[in-house]
Formats: C-alpha cells, sequence, structure tokens
C-alpha cells in the first residue's frame, strides 16, 4: 500500500498554503521566504523516489546455486540478448551482475541458459559446472523472461550426479513511499533548524 506519497504531499501543501508551523498571520511574509527552499527539497526527495526503480525499470533476480561448487548472481528479469548471444530453440550467454563463484568474485566469466531442448538449467563459460535440469527462462532466446521455478533438483550435465540445488529471490529495493517520507523527515528537521536560527 503505496500512502506515503498523499501523506507527505498533504502535510507540505498544508504547510505552503498557511504559512510553517507555529507562524502566525503577522508572519506570511517571513515564511514566504521558505517557500521556495521548502518546494525544492520536496522536489528533490520526491524525484529520489521514483529513482529507485533501476533506470530500464526491470526487477532483478537473485540466483544462489548451492552443491559441489556454490555460486551466486543477479539478473534482471527481462533483457534483450545481442546477436551472435542466443541461438533461437538451443540458449543464450549473459553476463552477471556481482558473480561470485565458492564465494569468490569471478570476471570474464559468462552464464549460457540452455532450452530444455538440450538439457536445461545453465552452465558457465569457464567450466565450473555444467547443469542439467528445468528450463530456466520463457520466450525466446533474443528477449527471455527469466523466472522462479521453485528449488528445482539440478544434475550434473557430464556425469548426472546430482546435489545442487538453485534457490531464487527478487532483490529488494527502497519503497518510493518509504524514501519520500524520510525525505519529509529530514525536510522538517531543516526547516526547524531554520526557524530556530531565524527566529
Amino acid at each position: 500500500m503505496d500512502c506515503g506519497l498523499p501523506l507527505a504531499t498533504s502535510v507540505l501543501s498544508g504547510w505552503f498554503s498557511a504559512g510553517l508551523p507555529g507562524r502566525k498571520s503577522e508572519g506570511r511574509e517571513r515564511s514566504m521566504m521558505y517557500r521556495i527552499p521548502a518546494a525544492l527539497v520536496f522536489a528533490f526527495f520526491l524525484l529520489l523516489s521514483v529513482g529507485t526503480v533501476r533506470a530500464d525499470g526491470t526487477p532483478l533476480l537473485a540466483y544462489t546455486l548451492t552443491g559441489p561448487v556454490d555460486a551466486t548472481f543477479e539478473l534482471p528479469v527481462n533483457f534483450a540478448v545481442a546477436d551472435g548471444d542466443y541461438g533461437l530453440g538451443v540458449g543464450f550467454d549473459v553476463t552477471p551482475l556481482n558473480f561470485t563463484i565458492d564465494g569468490s568474485p569471478v570476471s570474464g566469466d559468462f552464464l549460457i541458459f540452455c532450452n530444455s531442448s538440450v538439457g536445461g538449467a545453465f552452465e558457465d563459460w569457464d567450466g565450473f559446472f555444467n547443469l542439467t535440469g528445468p528450463q530456466l527462462y520463457t520466450g525466446p532466446e533474443n528477449s527471455p523472461w527469466l523466472i522462479d521455478f521453485g528449488d528445482p533438483p539440478l544434475f550434473d550435465f557430464n556425469t548426472g550426479a546430482g546435489g545442487y540445488t538453485l534457490d531464487v529471490t527478487c532483490v529488494s529495493t527502497p519503497e518510493p513511499a518509504s524514501i519520500l517520507l524520510m525525505g519529509t523527515g529530514l525536510l522538517s528537521l531543516f526547516l526547524k533548524r531554520r526557524l530556530k536560527v531565524t527566529g
């Protein structure tokens, strides 16, 4: 429920229309000095609250692979795959965010997600793991949608050995309403301080 914005807007609009809290009507001229800075600060926090969504508006999924080899990484739910990095009906390559293998950051490696027709699941290019299981995306390989299939068991593609599980969760981002309310609180502290200095 996103009720922070109407609440903050009503509080600030009351300040702008009736002067600052605790000021009598003879101080209307003085309260005018604070309307422009208050409006600017309010606009800043309003833009900050909108800016918590990713630039392209796509949420992230966090993957945790556990088994003989552990790995963690993040990927957007949907993205376009460049020409040459996918095969329709086969799979696609992608460089994940925050990629670690056995707790160590990885650079230069990438993942290959496979269609169910070639074994499903995914592998990494450097050969740390090559897994088979369910297909972990829907849609065409040049614009896949990654989804959470629960915690599917995965198996080594070469040996058939099990022991791998994959946990997929949404990466939480700050709620716009909570950031706006925090900004409103900072704005009131700023204005209160200004009133003490000038009053």
